[in-house]
């Protein structure tokens, strides 16, 4: 997704998209991989959001903590995909507030779980 969002990205300097496209990637799959802690607070996503959250989950292999407090837009298949491709390493999942939630999808895939 990142990459055609950088195919309409102009540079001044002309440096080369592709070069910058590979960079940004090798960082943010550095950083993701060491993420203890993800918090998301009070957003309106749409399911575009949702996806794009779900594929960076896929890089998080620390994480220990997942609040998505006061997510309005947040329902039962969205966490559904997001939890189908956390690491087992999640300890603590807050769901506070988010109104569309009807019921928690299976958990099992998260061992650690408190």
């Amino acid at each position: 997704m990142f990459h055609k969002k950088m195919e309409k990205v102009q540079f001044t300097n002309g440096a080369d998209q592709k070069f910058v496209g590979l960079l940004y990637t090798r960082t943010s799959t550095l950083i993701l991989r060491n993420v203890r802690a993800l918090r998301f607070l009070g957003l309106s996503w749409k399911n575009d959001d949702w996806h794009q959250l779900a594929a960076a989950l896929t890089f998080c292999q620390r994480l220990e903590e997942f609040v998505l407090q006061g997510m309005t837009t947040l329902k039962t298949d969205h966490l559904g995909n997001l939890i189908s491709v956390m690491p087992q390493t999640v300890k603590l999942l807050n769901l506070e507030h988010c109104t569309l939630l009807r019921h928690l999808p299976v958990l099992s895939g998260l061992p650690m779980l408190e």
